[in-house]
């Protein structure tokens, strides 16, 4: 390969890994409200507050950038003023709130607890769960107490479900899901 063809080769790979790193922070670089459709179904899917458990996505409900994605869905869709979501955006959360979807109706019947884990803390039960049904799906909703709170010096935090007799956990690196300087969960 040429000096010049090698030169342009690189300069595309580096374009290109620049771009991705660009996009992957977008919640960093641009207000809320400039975020897209695609920008938003991923915060809320695949994210530092968002993770894939088998077939089923974990999601911090009361993280900053969740309800900021949340409410832009539904500013877009007319079902929230502008001045409404300012409002929302300034309530100082007294519980961490997870969303488990892509449950499916029997094994929503079969999940019988929900924790959170944090090395040299004890472990955190909910205080309360809702269900809500979605056809052939299930949507849970597991409110926890924040007495104990979390902070990014610990590490990292674990979803923990309990399905049946099999238990099931996925993991959150704390420092990740920092957000304007402050820990979001």
């Amino acid at each position: 390969m040429t000096t010049r063809r090698h030169y342009i080769v690189n300069m595309l790979a580096a374009i290109l890994v620049t771009s991705t790193l660009f996009a992957q922070n977008f919640w960093n670089d641009r207000d809320y409200r400039q975020w897209t459709n695609d920008e938003v179904s991923r915060l809320t899917t695949d994210s530092p507050w968002a993770k894939k458990l088998n077939d089923l996505t974990i999601t911090w409900l009361t993280a900053l950038p969740v309800k900021q994605a949340l409410l832009k869905d539904r500013m877009d869709a007319g079902g929230v003023l502008e001045e409404s979501a300012k409002e929302l955006m300034a309530v100082e959360e007294q519980y961490y709130a997870i969303g488990i979807t892509g449950l499916p109706a029997d094994k929503a019947r079969e999940l019988t607890e929900v924790s959170l884990k944090v090395e040299n803390k004890p472990v955190i039960k909910p205080a309360n769960g809702n269900f809500q049904p979605r056809g052939r799906m299930v949507d849970v909703m597991v409110i926890f107490p924040r007495t104990a709170p979390i902070t990014a010096e610990d590490g990292e935090v674990e979803v923990i479900l309990k399905i049946g007799s099999e238990e099931i956990g996925t993991k959150f690196p704390l420092k990740d899901m920092v957000y304007k300087g402050k820990l979001e969960l």
